[in-house]
């Protein structure tokens, strides 16, 4: 789980808060390359905007970098990367505790100029999004002597092991449980779930999350996570009023 510390969280209140955001890219066999927004070496400093969402089912960004130097030629798509929202602290140190995003990879580059400036867009979609653009090449489905708890089916289907393959964005992912409730490992679901002919990865992975009481929440070690929520409140009292 992504926690702030202190001085992270100081930071951010501050009246006036200096923010240190970049994004790390890499890939297995190609040169990483980090670029940040308004500090570093000038290299580095190349975001000029960004818009990045984190939802249960949905993880976006759009990352316009500056292209001046005419540098950034690489063919970025299939890089995985990794968006920080730090802080400058009260001693001054880049402090980016709990501040790195859930991954996102590379799915589009666009090279374009927009009032003489020369620009790279870069567009990233998270785990949740690239399952479903993963599409089922056949049908599947159980009977009812399958004992395939959801948990396991969960793992088959962001694991991209369960028949038939699901086949678009060519990436299996982990799954970890960081808490479960008492179906997620006990109920087999046997006839009622099935597979049919391009079906997408994520409407079964919410399928079966329905059975259950848990969600999915995106953190920084490239695993889909899953848990169930925790909700805190006062203890109501009878006999009293209560004002919302």
């Amino acid at each position: 789980m992504r926690t702030s510390d202190a001085a992270m969280i100081t930071a951010q209140k501050a009246a006036h808060a200096v923010p240190r955001v970049s994004i790390a890219l890499t890939k297995s066999g190609a040169s990483d390359a980090t670029y940040k927004a308004g500090y570093g070496t000038a290299t580095e400093n190349r975001i000029i905007e960004i818009a990045h969402v984190e939802e249960e089912f949905s993880q976006r960004a759009s990352v316009v970098l500056h292209n001046r130097d005419k540098v950034l030629t690489t063919d970025l798509s299939g890089y995985k990367a990794f968006l920080t929202w730090g802080m400058v602290d009260a001693s001054g140190a880049d402090n980016v505790t709990g501040a790195k995003c859930a991954p996102l990879w590379v799915v589009d580059k666009q090279d374009h100029s927009s009032q003489g400036e020369l620009l790279s867009t870069l567009t990233l979609w998270g785990i949740p999004d690239l399952l479903a653009f993963n599409f089922a090449q056949d049908y599947y489905w159980q009977d009812s002597s399958s004992d395939w708890k959801v948990k396991r089916l969960i793992q088959a289907v962001v694991g991209g092991i369960l028949p038939p393959a699901f086949d678009g964005w060519a990436q299996a992912y982990s799954t970890t449980f960081d808490s479960e409730d008492q179906l997620m490992d006990s109920f087999a679901p046997a006839e009622l779930f099935e597979v049919n002919l391009r079906d997408n990865a994520l409407s079964k992975l919410r399928e079966l999350l329905g059975w259950t009481k848990s969600v999915t929440r995106g953190e920084n070690d490239t695993n889909m996570h899953f848990l169930v929520p925790i909700h805190s409140h006062d203890t109501w009292e009878a006999a009293r009023k209560y004002e919302l």
